[in-house]
C-alpha cells in the first residue's frame, strides 16, 4: 500500500511557502491600492454609519452590506491587474479594515451610552449610583490604610422659590453654574456629584473635617458671587454639612447620615439668621 501522506504534506508545505513568499513580496502597486481602498472605505464608513446611533441596528447592518458590495465591486475591477494571491490579500485586508471600523463604532457607541447612564444630563456630574460607588471605595481605602476622608453635602437654599418665581429655566441654569463653580473649587483628587434636585456632594480623600469646612466656606463665597451675577442674591444661598472618616465614623451609611444632619442644622441656622435680618430691617 502506497503511503501518500508524505507527498501531500510536502505539497502543503510548498504551497504555504509559496503563499508566504508572495505576500512578503507584494508589489508596491498592491500596497498603494490597499492604502487607497482603505481610505475610501474609512470615508464611506464615516459617511454612511459614523453618525448612526447604535440603537438603529437595521440601518447599520444594511449600510455594512452596501459597503461590502461597493468594495467587492471596486476590487473586481482590479482583478485583471492583480494575480490571485495579491487579489486575495487585498480582499482579506479590506475585510479586516471593515471589521475594525465596525468594532470601533460599536465600542464608541457603548462607551457613550455608559457615560450618559452614569452622569446627570444637566450638570455632567455623576449621580447617586456613582457617588455611592466612589464613597464605598474611599471608605475602604481610608479604613485599610488609616487615611483621612471627608464628605461634604450641599443644598441650595430657596431653590424651589427660584423655580416658582423665575421659572425652571433659571433654576436649571443655576444648577449648571453651581456644578461648574463647585468643580473649580475642589482638587483633582476630589469629586463632585449631583444626588438629585438641588442636592450635591463632594468626596474629599486625604483631608479632615476642618479642611472640608474650608472647602464648604469657599463654595459658599463663590455661590454668593454667582447669585449676585444672576440677580438672585436675596433669594438663595447654599448650606452644607461635613462628616469625616475615621473621626466621625468608619461606615459609609453613617457618614452620609452625619453629614446630612449637620447640613440640616446649617440650613436651619441660615433660616433663623435670614428671619432675624428681616425683623431688624
Amino acid at each position: 500500500m502506497i503511503n501518500i501522506k508524505p507527498a501531500l504534506t510536502g505539497i502543503a508545505c510548498n504551497l504555504q511557502m509559496s503563499v508566504s513568499t508572495a505576500i512578503r513580496t507584494m508589489t508596491d502597486q498592491t500596497e498603494e491600492l490597499l492604502a487607497e481602498e482603505t481610505l475610501y472605505l474609512e470615508a464611506a464608513f464615516n459617511s454612511a454609519i459614523g453618525r448612526l446611533p447604535v440603537s438603529r441596528t437595521k440601518e447599520i447592518f444594511a449600510a455594512i452590506r452596501s459597503l461590502r458590495q461597493q468594495i467587492a465591486a471596486r476590487i473586481t475591477r482590479l482583478a485583471g491587474s492583480l494575480d490571485p494571491v495579491e487579489l486575495l490579500y487585498l480582499q482579506t485586508e479590506i475585510d479586516h479594515c471593515l471589521d475594525r471600523l465596525l468594532e470601533e463604532h460599536l465600542q464608541s457607541a457603548i462607551n457613550e451610552l455608559v457615560a450618559r447612564a452614569e452622569r446627570d444630563h444637566l450638570t455632567g456630574l455623576r449621580h447617586r449610583a456613582g457617588f455611592e460607588e466612589r464613597l464605598a471605595k474611599e471608605i475602604d481605602r481610608s479604613n485599610r490604610y488609616q487615611r483621612s476622608l471627608a464628605l461634604i453635602l450641599f443644598d441650595i437654599d430657596g431653590f424651589k422659590l427660584i423655580n416658582d418665581r423665575f421659572g425652571h429655566s433659571t433654576g436649571d441654569l443655576l444648577l449648571t453654574q453651581f456644578a461648574l463653580m463647585m468643580k473649580g473649587c475642589i482638587r483633582q483628587s476630589d469629586e463632585a456629584f449631583r444626588l438629585g434636585g438641588d442636592e450635591f456632594a463632594v468626596i474629599c480623600p486625604e483631608i479632615d473635617a476642618a479642611a472640608a469646612q474650608f472647602v464648604g466656606s469657599r463654595i459658599r463665597m463663590e455661590m454668593k458671587r454667582l447669585l449676585a451675577v444672576n440677580g438672585l442674591e436675596e433669594n438663595s444661598g447654599v448650606s452644607w454639612g461635613v462628616a469625616a472618616c475615621p473621626d466621625d465614623t468608619d461606615n459609609s451609611d453613617n457618614l452620609i447620615l452625619i453629614a446630612d444632619r449637620r447640613l440640616y442644622d446649617h440650613k436651619t441656622l441660615h433660616r433663623l439668621n435670614a428671619a432675624s435680618d428681616r425683623r431688624h430691617d
